[in-house]
């Protein structure tokens, strides 16, 4: 029989016991997947681990006090994970949660029963696990002749009340940043105690860059789209910013110095209501209201909206946004996290995501426009609701190109790619993933019921449609 392939994400910290749990696999008949073993120098690690996630049977989520509390879990090979796992029936086994040691299960994995591999019966639990779903699925699972190994040896757990007081420490919200680099070791950032305290103290709202915090409401403009159906559009006086982050994941970096030029985008993101005005049907997943934003539409079928819109507006010039002027209207003249500072706990009044969706409670929905706060260039829904695509192909190497050239007037991305770029984070994500530096890609004729857009329109109407 065709081997059974398990994917393994695990944070740095516990890589020797994911070693331990890989080994164990691959001597009772699996097929495990470790980035730390499988993935091979020169190879593109990101369409690599995506394709290895995509054509795994399960994935196993190493948890541990020690990742627990650094808050670093909700990584990129855990929303592809998510990804899948929201394709397939509520009772199928795919993702597991694996404790180590004791310690607290991420609210994001609380609605799947984990199992603990530093008990005597783990390992015999685990593996009870996978047969039930490969006999469900009509596949034989291997024979039972390498089971009675020893198991990895427990590990001696720190006090519950440790764990936790350290994941109420500021900086085990940042994310941990997945470098999956060839045949190295990902060292992580030693933060020392003066940024803890500073970290701990929201930043400055508003930059003092130059950039207008607010935008009067004599810059808007609206379009009609027929039968009562409005675009609201807001006018920004562009100008220079730095891009990107240094706490993000790797294509986030470097950051770097942007000037955009005046453009005007959505005041909010499409709504289904605006797309059937002009398309007639409604693509959404979450079919719930005119007002909810349209999501389940590819990047192919959003250039088809933009058509039928600038064949209906005479002049019409709409497309959608770069990736640096969806970041300048997302930071809104801040330099922080988030438009509003670095305090995630004040995310849930400006973004519909994880903290607040219903995620865990399986409502899995998005939430309609405007009903936040904006932020102050006057735009709602930045972060989360849906993830919004751009017009620019996706490179994690753009960054660096970018940052050789000094300041960048107007940067279009790179010439070609194989997906186009999403921003902002949507309402399946944890806060890490709603940041204004946040980016991911995706291929043009991807769709997803996290996955929507918003409109630009300015002078420099150009972008790459090829």
């Amino acid at each position: 029989m065709d081997q059974v392939q398990i994917f393994i994400i695990y944070a740095r910290e516990d890589q020797e016991k994911a070693k331990e749990i890989y080994r164990r696999l691959a001597r009772t008949g699996y097929k495990p997947w470790l980035d730390e073993e499988d993935l091979l120098p020169g190879q593109n690690f990101r369409l690599v681990i995506e394709r290895s996630l995509t054509a795994s049977d399960f994935v196993i989520i190493c948890l541990s006090q020690a990742s627990v509390a650094k808050r670093s879990l909700f990584q990129w090979e855990i929303k592809q994970a998510m990804d899948k796992l929201g394709e397939m029936l509520p009772e199928d086994i795919f993702i597991i949660p694996a404790r180590l040691d004791e310690c607290d299960v991420p609210a994001e994995l609380q609605d799947r029963h984990w199992v603990d591999l530093f008990e005597e019966r783990g390992w015999e639990k685990l593996f009870k696990a996978l047969d039930h779903e490969l006999r469900k699925r009509g596949k034989t699972p291997p024979p039972q002749t390498a089971r009675e190994s020893e198991p990895p040896k427990p590990v001696k757990a720190r006090p519950m009340w440790l764990a936790r007081f350290a994941g109420l420490i500021p900086a085990s919200r940042r994310a941990r940043v997945i470098i999956a680099a060839v045949a190295a070791s990902v060292l992580f950032t030693v933060v020392c105690v003066s940024l803890l305290l500073l970290n701990d103290k929201p930043a400055n709202n508003i930059s003092t860059s130059g950039v207008q915090p607010k935008v009067s409401e004599t810059n808007d403009f609206t379009e009609d789209l027929g039968n009562g159906v409005k675009l609201e559009m807001v006018n920004l006086q562009g100008g220079e910013f730095t891009m990107g982050s240094d706490e993000g994941e790797f294509d986030e970096r470097p950051r770097h110095k942007v000037k955009v030029s005046p453009f005007a985008i959505g005041k909010y993101e499409v709504t289904q209501g605006q797309w059937k005005a002009l398309m007639g049907v409604n693509p959404s997943r979450f079919n719930q209201s005119d007002e909810s934003p349209v999501e389940n539409v590819s990047w192919n079928m959003v250039q088809d909206f933009i058509r039928r819109l600038n064949d209906k507006i005479s002049n019409g010039t709409y497309r959608l946004p770069t990736e640096a002027e969806w970041e300048y209207a997302a930071r809104a003249g801040s330099q922080s996290r988030y438009s509003f500072g670095d305090n995630a706990d004040e995310l849930r009044n400006y973004a519909w995501f994880f903290d607040n969706s219903g995620y865990q409670m399986q409502a899995r929905r998005t939430h309609p426009v405007g009903r936040l706060q904006l932020n102050a260039f006057g735009l709602f829904d930045m972060h989360g609701n849906v993830w919004e695509w751009c017009s620019d192909w996706y490179s994690s190497s753009y960054y660096a190109e970018c940052e050789q050239k000094g300041t960048v007037i107007d940067p279009q991305g790179p010439i070609t790619g194989s997906g186009r770029v999403i921003r902002g984070g949507g309402w399946r994500n944890v806060a890490v993933a709603c940041r204004s530096a946040i980016r991911d890609g995706g291929a043009p004729d991807f769709r997803h019921g996290y996955l929507g857009f918003r409109l630009e329109r300015g002078p420099n109407n150009k972008q790459r449609t090829k």
